[in-house]
């Protein structure tokens, strides 16, 4: 990466640093530090206004998270890279080491320490320890999101197959999921569409569940 990437993160770790005591950890089996519910609340801090389908945001997909970590841990998989702000979780992600290869998956920072990009300095962690893991690349997995193309300009094509028959219920049925299909990756991409799905969606979903709690009083 150039200098001026490199710089800019000293100068947040530093930042990070005037806040009080900074820790690295990886964590690969059950640990008092780190539960589901203490990751999901953190994730819905940072991104309540936003409209994410984030499977640690549901109570199902929580519990499935919960369910899950034993079995990810049996089997030698589970990896849950942590920064810690005097014992507070600053920065995680769900991850897994299989073979070779790191799986970054449903990572979030309290967006009360935000100047410090707590984010930026939990990849730089990762990739600081490749080598000791050992690991050889890290998968930024589906999506995206404009951080992942600091760190990396490799993608890998994902491929749909669609498959209908000649019956005009068949041709209209497919038609539609690949329009649906080609506008979802354009508001992947598109700065106005994205802005549209994350940023105001999520604000009405955000007013709707307050309006609801408001009622429930």
């Amino acid at each position: 990466k150039s200098s001026n990437f490199r710089y800019d993160l000293k100068r947040k770790m530093k930042k990070a640093l005037a806040l009080g005591n900074i820790s690295f950890e990886l964590i690969r089996h059950s640990s008092p530090k780190i539960d589901i519910a203490t990751l999901a609340s953190l994730y819905e801090k940072r991104w309540a206004a936003k409209d994410t389908n984030a499977t640690i945001r549901t109570a199902s997909g929580q519990k499935l998270l919960h369910e899950m970590l034993p079995i990810w841990e049996k089997q030698n998989i589970l990896a849950i890279p942590v920064i810690f702000l005097n014992d507070k979780v600053m920065a995680f992600c769900v991850g897994f080491i299989r073979g070779e290869r790191f799986y970054y998956y449903i990572p979030s920072f309290d967006p009360e320490f935000m100047n410090a990009s707590p984010g930026k300095l939990l990849v730089e962690f990762i990739v600081k320890h490749l080598n000791i893991w050992p690991i050889t690349e890290l998968d930024f997995m589906k999506g995206e999101e404009r951080y992942k193309l600091d760190w990396s300009e490799t993608y890998r094509q994902n491929n749909r197959i669609i498959i209908n028959n000649s019956s005009l219920k068949s041709t209209i049925s497919a038609s539609v999921l690949m329009s649906f299909l080609t506008l979802r990756n354009a508001a992947r991409t598109m700065k106005l569409l994205r802005w549209l799905r994350f940023e105001l969606l999520g604000k009405i979903k955000k007013l709707l569940k307050r309006s609801k709690q408001n009622d429930s009083l």
